[in-house]
């Protein structure tokens, strides 16, 4: 596949049940770059946000990892894990008694505003002695054991507020709260769980989480990876053999097709004047343009 261009900086959607590193993987091999990096990974079952470097772009990404960040979380009350989400082994269980109401739970956000020092999950990527915790963890569970001695931050919590307040109905006494976080760059969001589990008398693990903004950068204008696929892409995107992204067209087949001024499709080899299409806020847009080869992408 030949390479294509693209910004210096992706907003991505990461999808829930791959790793950062396979939306890395995954782009490489649908555009054909190599270097990409991004400024903060996001845990498998999380969704949301990621900031991507491309080719120049990985060298801009060190000012990014410190940015603020804002997620939306759903905890889950009567139940604590091991790994601090869905995916752990229970260790607590407390039925809930239907002994909290919405503005309880707010009020209990509330007095976690500011800096909170706290232990982070085993299965956290915090490295101690060089070993990642995750690794120390799941080596400690193939000989039955359990890490005791377990890393503490200070995080820091600039808004929390309580969106949906829910009695769970496929799992018994359960409560679900869906919160939004406003936090600091190094916040561990499954902490934040089971410290909101703590203040309301309760055992609490992350069931849910997606990460909504980065600094200034919305998830509302990220592309999911498959935008990228021009085999997935929907049809409109891949009018005249191009997928749009942002202000790119981007080639993606050897055939030389183009749209004309009358937007009729057109080939060969020789340059046409040509009202560009360009992909932008979920529609077409036409933008006047030239075009003098067929392998080009077009800047419009």
């Amino acid at each position: 596949m030949d390479e294509i261009k693209l910004p210096e900086l992706l907003l991505i959607d990461k999808e829930k049940g791959i790793s950062s590193f396979t939306v890395i993987r995954k782009l490489r091999k649908l555009t054909g770059i190599r270097k990409f990096g991004h400024a903060g990974t996001l845990d498998p079952l999380a969704t949301g946000l990621m900031l991507i470097g491309v080719e120049k772009g990985t060298k801009k990404l060190t000012e990014l990892v410190g940015l603020d960040k804002e997620y939306v979380a759903e905890v889950l009350i009567g139940e604590r894990r091991s790994t601090g989400d869905m995916e752990g082994e229970v260790l607590e269980e407390r039925a809930y008694q239907n002994d909290l109401d919405t503005e309880k739970v707010q009020s209990v956000l509330n007095s976690m505003l500011g800096d909170l020092t706290l232990q982070v999950s085993a299965y956290s990527a915090i490295k101690k002695d060089g070993v990642p915790m995750y690794k120390r963890a799941r080596q400690a569970e193939k000989k039955g054991e359990v890490v005791t001695e377990l890393p503490v931050r200070v995080m820091k919590v600039y808004e929390a507020e309580l969106i949906e307040f829910n009695i769970m109905t496929d799992i018994p006494n359960r409560l679900l709260c869906k919160v939004r976080f406003k936090v600091s760059s190094g916040t561990y969001i499954r902490s934040l769980a089971e410290e909101l589990g703590r203040r309301l008398g309760y055992p609490a693990t992350l069931a849910n989480l997606r990460r909504t903004k980065i600094g200034d950068f919305k998830i509302e204008d990220a592309k999911r990876v498959e935008d990228f696929d021009k085999n997935t892409a929907s049809p409109e995107r891949r009018r005249g053999g191009y997928v749009g992204y942002g202000s790119l067209m981007l080639r993606q087949t050897s055939a030389v097709t183009f749209i004309d001024a009358n937007d009729r499709v057109q080939g060969g080899d020789k340059g046409f004047k040509l009202i560009n299409l360009c992909f932008v806020a979920h529609e077409w847009r036409k933008v006047n343009g030239y075009i003098t080869g067929p392998r080009r992408n077009v800047l419009v």
